[in-house]
């Protein structure tokens, strides 16, 4: 902790965080009772540090006693044979590893000197019983949390050496008026970086009295990564954290609710459906006007009746709370149904519909799934399938 407060001392930090840390430690470090517990720490090591005792290993028998002023018979032999020692020659010194703890013959040592020296060990199982919780629990919360801090810089720099940017946000717990530049997802991006292969970035942005962005667009395209990634935004800098991408105005939320599409369960004995249902009813019973909602494709296990009803209710229940909403969807509709409403679309080649860009736009939704040009990719519409199996 002295080490610590004296390595404060040398820095000026801008954050007011670190500021306060700083101003934290330096007192504590001045403090009587942490004085008190270095001056009697010290006493105990000058203590142990003029500790003398001697090990006599015969056979498989050890026996420890007190150093009684004998010779030194490693220093005589290592005299004796420095006549013959050559400066260039081989060196088969071996280096032990530093170990934690100590082993089972070092534990016997350990027990036969403290016998040896009842008085001196005593008093350090006094010191130990006295000061066993001895680190403040602020200072130790600010390790743990420095520690987890740090771990996130090491983890993303491959990231930004590779190009993509990272950011601290500006975050409000009023304003939902949210908007990210050249956002990417996480975990797509550590994957692709490794691979050495480009990453698609996008912007995100809901004014005004917007609340919900309606994602519609081609399979493929990149829609339940979007989601993900702004996810991802909120969740990082609710951390404290530097979050993937250039520049963002986020929302300090209280919970995050996110529905991403699952197998069916047979250990349930529910259906697909109905999983969904109770999983949907359970956020929206939970969640407030300070809350955040990712859906991606829910309810595409019905007809296509049922799933514009059913998501028209869901919509219509996350509006009137004001929460924030990104909804990955194949019904386009679900974009007009009201000023809190923005739609969002993912992109194609405009020279090949079949090829995705993994842009995602703020526009209005067109209704092309361009299924027709992935199926005539593939060879699998209706002509080319006669074709191939006609008799």
């Amino acid at each position: 902790m002295t080490g610590l407060a004296e390595r404060f001392r040398g820095l000026s930090p801008e954050s007011r965080a670190l500021r306060a840390a700083k101003a934290y430690v330096e007192r504590y470090a001045a403090s009587e009772p942490f004085l008190a517990l270095s001056r009697e720490a010290e006493e105990l090591c000058r203590g142990f540090a003029g500790l003398r005792y001697c090990v006599a290993v015969k056979d498989l028998s050890v026996k420890v006693r007190k150093y009684e002023d004998e010779e030194d018979y490693g220093r005589i032999l290592e005299e004796a044979f420095s006549r013959f020692s050559r400066s260039s020659g081989k060196s088969y010194l071996a280096d032990y590893p530093e170990l934690a703890g100590v082993d089972h013959i070092q534990a016997q040592i350990l027990k036969c000197v403290a016998k040896l020296y009842p008085e001196l060990f005593a008093r350090l199982e006094a010191f130990h019983l006295r000061h066993e919780r001895f680190m403040d629990k602020t200072i130790d919360a600010v390790e743990r949390e420095a520690q987890f801090y740090l771990s996130w810089l090491a983890y993303i720099e491959p990231i930004r050496r590779a190009g993509l940017c990272f950011c601290l946000p500006r975050v409000s717990d009023a304003e939902k008026a949210i908007s990210a530049r050249d956002v990417f997802d996480l975990a797509l991006a550590k994957k692709v970086v490794l691979a050495s292969s480009p990453i698609v970035t996008n912007d995100f942005r809901i004014d005004g009295a917007e609340r919900i962005a309606i994602v519609t667009g081609p399979n493929q395209g990149g829609k339940t990564t979007f989601a993900r990634a702004i996810g991802q935004l909120h969740h990082l800098a609710a951390l404290g954290l530097p979050v993937p991408c250039s520049e963002a105005r986020l929302f300090l939320f209280d919970h995050m609710f996110t529905h991403f599409e699952r197998e069916e369960s047979l250990k349930s004995h529910r259906s697909k459906l109905h999983e969904e249902l109770v999983a949907i009813h359970a956020s929206l019973e939970a969640a407030t006007e300070r809350s955040i909602i990712i859906l991606n494709e829910v309810f595409t296990s019905t007809t296509l009746a049922d799933s514009v009803f059913l998501s028209r209710k869901i919509m219509e229940r996350i509006a009137a709370l004001d929460a924030l909403c990104v909804c990955v969807t194949f019904l386009d509709e679900l974009a007009a149904m009201g000023e809190k409403f923005v739609s969002f679309v993912s992109t194609v080649d405009s020279a090949d519909h079949a090829k995705r860009t993994f842009k995602i736009e703020r526009r209005p939704a067109d209704g092309l799934a361009y299924a027709r040009s992935l199926a005539e990719k593939r060879r699998l519409t209706y002509a080319q399938l006669r074709e191939r199996i006609k008799p």
